[in-house]
C-alpha cells in the first residue's frame, strides 16, 4: 500500500464470489454506503479520495455533489 498517498483517487471493489454489485458506493444524501454495479453513470460515490494514512488505519472520502461526503476509516482494505 505504500502507492496509496494522500489525495490519490481510487476505487474499491468487493471480490466475493457472489453475483451482484461491487463497488463501494458512498451515499451522501443518506449519510450510508452499499455496493453499486460500476463506477459510472449516477454512481458516482464509487470514488474515494485518500484523506489521512495514519498507519495502520487509512481514511477515504467519497465527495458527491453540494460538497457533501462520506468519509470511512478502515485497517484491513486489501489491494489487489
Amino acid at each position: 500500500m505504500s502507492n496509496i498517498t494522500v489525495g490519490v483517487s481510487l476505487t474499491l471493489k468487493c471480490l466475493g464470489n457472489i453475483e451482484g454489485p461491487r463497488f463501494l458506493d458512498g451515499r451522501t444524501g443518506y449519510g450510508t454506503v452499499g455496493l453499486a454495479p460500476s463506477t459510472d453513470g449516477p454512481f458516482t460515490g464509487t470514488h474515494w479520495e485518500v484523506i489521512g494514512v495514519p498507519n495502520p488505519a487509512i481514511t477515504l472520502r467519497a465527495v458527491q455533489d453540494q460538497g457533501r461526503f462520506i468519509e470511512v476509516t478502515g485497517i484491513s482494505f486489501t489491494p489487489n
